[in-house]
């Protein structure tokens, strides 16, 4: 003999079919299903809105010290507290080992950096460019001078101050435009002039 089965929940009396409470709990899940997605787009978004707030401009590190022009000789500070003297150019006679001398007047100029900000800093992160006469000056390299490209590989700490000479060729040495950026970056360059 065969007996049929209707599935019948116990105590309740409901005489609903299988299928019938199979579709439920699928509603069920689809509910579920509906509301972890709306609630991982809403997370998403408020991920895009802060990092799109990051991109729009909103700051995120340190601002950027603002330069200036100088004429040579006198001191700039930027609002951090780093403090540049740049004197004024001087003719030299270079020696033997000297780079970058081929063409044009080689001078020499003498930049002062004081640390007066609270952090360390690293003169050979500053480095600077030159034009003279409406032509760009060519960088000059003499270890017998003593003359570089860019600050000695010395950390000061807040307060330290270190003196070092930068070289040129120059087209005239009474007309120099110097550019000089204390680091990679945080800084405007500091403008330098004879004029």
């Amino acid at each position: 003999m065969t007996q049929h089965r209707t599935a019948r929940p116990t105590g309740g009396g409901s005489t609903a079919p299988v299928a019938h409470r199979a579709a439920r709990a699928r509603r069920g899940r689809t509910v579920a299903v509906a509301t972890a997605v709306a609630t991982l787009l809403a997370l998403a978004s408020a991920c895009a809105s802060t990092a799109s707030a990051d991109e729009s401009g909103a700051p995120t590190g340190t601002a950027t010290q603002a330069g200036s022009t100088v004429r040579f000789g006198k001191p700039f500070e930027y609002a951090d507290g780093l403090f540049l003297t740049v004197k004024a150019p001087q003719v030299f006679e270079p020696s033997g080992e000297a780079e970058g001398v081929e063409e044009g007047v080689p001078v020499r100029v003498r930049v002062q950096v004081t640390n007066g900000t609270k952090e360390p800093y690293t003169p050979s992160t500053l480095s600077a460019t030159a034009e003279s006469g409406g032509v760009t000056a060519t960088p000059v390299w003499d270890p017998a001078r003593e003359i570089d490209t860019a600050g000695p590989y010395v950390t000061l700490d807040p307060g330290g101050t270190a003196s070092f000479d930068l070289g040129f060729a120059v087209a005239d040495p009474s007309d120099l435009r110097m550019e000089l950026l204390p680091a990679l970056g945080g800084y405007d360059a500091l403008v330098v002039t004879t004029d």
